[in-house]
């Protein structure tokens, strides 16, 4: 716990997990949207949103990893993007098992072809339509790896991150306990 919650105060462990993030964002935009042709759907778009805010708030962090404020920021912003990234990828698994069922109907449902909802607003489709703009369609998904799809691997990934962000939270705030006792 006491050397967890030494690296949380470096900058090179919220510099890694914030590459890591950017980096699965610029996979999906170059390698499925660009050379697989996948379209990104509405749910792909928000899950890339999420990935990108982990890093904007890992970023934050790193600026100055023993500052209060830039640690509240940044463990906030992560575990805030990172649970909103799990629960799309959710959301997306969900639609892919629908459409396996036998009463399936495209017009119900929950993915949108033209309206991106982006949190607080942020017109993220118009700003960098390249990487934000919604042209598939919710659970069409035919990649495969080790027989999971994109969300289901999404999922692991965001539990990943999750886990990890919240050992270092936890050990920053016990070790911060255990110096005030």
């Amino acid at each position: 716990m006491k050397q967890l919650a030494a690296w949380q105060n470096q900058r090179w462990l919220w510099l890694l997990g914030g590459f890591m993030a950017l980096g699965l964002e610029l996979v999906a935009v170059y390698y499925f949207q660009g050379h697989l042709k996948q379209d990104p759907c509405e749910k792909c778009v928000y899950i890339r949103f999420a990935l990108v805010a982990a890093f904007v708030f890992a970023m934050i962090a790193a600026i100055h990893p023993r500052a209060l404020i830039c640690k509240v920021v940044g463990y906030v912003g992560v575990l805030w993007a990172l649970v909103k990234g799990w629960l799309y990828s959710y959301q997306l698994e969900r639609i892919i098992l629908d459409r396996l069922s036998p009463d399936y109907n495209p017009f119900t449902s929950s993915c949108s072809l033209t309206n991106a909802d982006f949190p607080f607003g942020l017109p993220m489709n118009r700003w960098v339509p390249s990487h934000f703009q919604q042209f598939g369609i919710c659970g069409e998904d035919t990649w495969q790896l080790m027989g999971m799809n994109m969300a289901e691997w999404m999922l692991m990934i965001f539990t990943a991150f999750i886990v990890v962000v919240s050992l270092m939270l936890l050990s920053a705030l016990y070790e911060g306990w255990r110096n005030r006792v």
